[in-house]
């Protein structure tokens, strides 16, 4: 007998149907380096709207401008759909052949925007167009939180990870959104991290999710939410923020290195700079 859903497990359902108006999946399908999947976020900013990402979603080792946008091309993007998120309640994922769900592929003619030191792209695209109508921007002014998070907040990330494609029942193999929802923890010792790991650009969490079977391959480029709520009851209540894009994963320790929203906001605004003078 399946046990009916916790009043907090359904407001919890229902902040992350939210948050996902704003996610965009991303499948590539490489003839060198094979099928990879990531994730991106719309944003909005000065009148603009942006998809943003992790870099290296579009670039590999040793590959130029021209190579990210290549490959930026080759993207299809797979925004939500229009209806409620579908949550599966079993983590026992086969393991079936990758199939790219339908998508629509960007023009990045526009303008590309790129921080290779923190591994951050951004491409303007025209609401109206490729994007449908029923998703929307997160306005970073708004919705972007540069503060110090507090110790015991939530922290939500909804990717769309590679472990988590799952084989219908009609054949085909198609991906579903999974979240990891998290307590942050300040005092998570950095020993072992790469030198690159500086604690003003980045925020460090636990990922939960590897037990179950669900690896963080897919998780790059997806926005942080975060909110300093007492639990999942209340979680619905507040206004959520954006506080990093995940980036990172340190499999010997579980750990996401995320970096801060801070520097997604400082490169937007660097275009918006360059456009009034």
């Amino acid at each position: 007998m399946v046990s009916e859903p916790k009043v907090g497990e359904i407001m919890f359902r229902l902040f992350v149907d939210r948050i996902s108006y704003s996610m965009v999946f991303l499948l590539h399908d490489s003839l060198n380096f094979g099928p990879s999947v990531g994730t991106g976020f719309l944003v909005g900013l000065g009148g603009h709207t942006y998809i943003a990402s992790a870099l290296h979603n579009f670039a590999f080792q040793g590959e130029g401008p021209i190579d990210v946008l290549r490959t930026w091309n080759e993207t299809k993007f797979k925004f939500r759909d229009k209806g409620p998120l579908q949550f599966r309640e079993s983590l026992d994922i086969p393991e079936e052949e990758f199939v790219l769900l339908p998508g629509v592929t960007l023009s990045a003619d526009s303008s590309m925007l790129i921080d290779k030191k923190r591994d951050l792209i951004a491409v303007r695209v025209e609401p109206g167009g490729v994007i449908p109508r029923h998703v929307y921007p997160v306005e970073l002014k708004e919705g972007g939180y540069t503060g110090e998070i507090e110790s015991g907040a939530s922290l939500i990330t909804v990717g769309m990870p590679f472990a988590g494609r799952v084989k219908l029942r009609s054949g085909p193999t198609v991906f579903y959104p999974h979240t990891d929802h998290v307590r942050f923890d300040p005092n998570i010792s950095p020993v072992g991290l790469p030198h690159s790991y500086d604690p003003k650009d980045h925020i460090l969490y636990r990922y939960s999710n590897e037990l179950e079977g669900i690896g963080p391959k897919g998780y790059s480029g997806a926005p942080v939410w975060s909110n300093n709520s007492g639990g999942p009851e209340s979680i619905w209540s507040v206004q959520p923020a954006i506080v990093g894009i995940a980036l990172e994963y340190y499999k010997k320790r579980q750990l996401i290195q995320a970096v801060r929203i801070k520097h997604l906001l400082d490169l937007l605004q660097s275009e918006l700079i360059s456009d009034q003078q």
